[in-house]
């Protein structure tokens, strides 16, 4: 069986998978092999049926693993077997209708109207051009606070009735975001203040603002308005639910938030609690 792992590890790294990602489908495989050996009391066997999966499945729910452990210990094996049948050494894949458990997905927080609202006055109160413009680009981006620190004056393209801001992704790859009118107008007005001498967009007192220190900053203006777990993350999911709210397309919104999986994206269309209270109350 050893020589079977070593293949598939083989080919694995052939197809460009991440170390951590073959490591943790080594290690979940050979769980499943011990557990044949234990459960059979022989040695294991590459010809697994349908049924030792499923009571593999099973044992471990019962054990209390999540749903979540329990689907990528089957997403290794399921890999496993579809990779022998394409060497020749089964004819049947065994994991072939096996499902794993339902995982209840929970909509992401995000933040309604009224409370954006009241983050952005917070942001407005005392009149810093830097605190408004960071929270309100980021809520009408869905820039992550990584992204927002990297960019520089030239990723800006702001004209008549029309803007757009280029995230740098990967050396010589980039994604737009167009720049709707309210980003356009505070981002003009913080330009206007902002300090010369400098590559960096957003600009504080003591030089181009860093990711902890985006993370501070809507922290603080959070806290002030009464908000509670408000980050930069948050701003993010707020852009994504809003668009999707507005009937946006989700492969649309998943270029706009560069996601790389359309996976990512659809948990913006999942009702949060918030969600599901609203739709309860309107019974009444």
């Amino acid at each position: 069986m050893e020589d079977c792992l070593s293949a598939f590890e083989k080919y694995l790294k052939k197809e460009g998978k991440r170390p951590a990602t073959i490591e943790g489908y080594l290690n979940d495989l050979r769980l499943f092999v011990h557990w044949s050996k234990e459960f059979h009391g022989e040695e294991f066997n590459p010809k697994v049926t349908k049924v030792m999966v499923k009571t593999y499945i099973k044992g471990l729910e019962e054990r209390g693993y999540k749903p979540s452990t329990i689907n990528r210990k089957l997403s290794a094996i399921r890999g496993f077997f579809k990779w022998a049948m394409e060497e020749g050494i089964l004819q049947r894949d065994p994991t072939k209708g096996v499902r794993g458990p339902r995982q209840v997905r929970r909509g992401l927080r995000s933040l309604s109207r009224a409370e954006l609202n009241k983050l952005i006055e917070e942001a407005e109160r005392k009149g810093n051009k830097l605190h408004e413009a960071v929270v309100v680009f980021l809520a009408n981006t869905g820039l992550r606070a990584s992204e927002l620190v990297r960019l520089r004056m030239e990723d800006l393209e702001i004209g008549q009735g029309r803007g757009v801001v280029r995230i740098r992704e990967k050396p010589g790859t980039f994604r737009k975001v167009p720049l709707n009118a309210e980003a356009r107008r505070v981002l003009r007005e913080y330009l206007a203040e902002r300090p010369a001498g400098w590559d960096e967009v957003f600009v504080g007192q003591r030089g181009p603002l860093s990711k902890s220190g985006v993370y501070r900053l809507v922290k603080r203006l959070a806290e002030r308005a009464g908000l509670k777990g408000v980050s930069p993350h948050t701003l993010r999911h707020t852009f994504g639910k809003m668009l999707v709210d507005a009937g946006v397309s989700l492969d649309r919104v998943a270029i706009l938030l560069g996601h790389k999986s359309m996976e990512a994206t659809r948990i913006y269309a999942t009702p949060s609690e918030e969600d599901l209270e609203e739709a309860v109350e309107r019974l009444v």
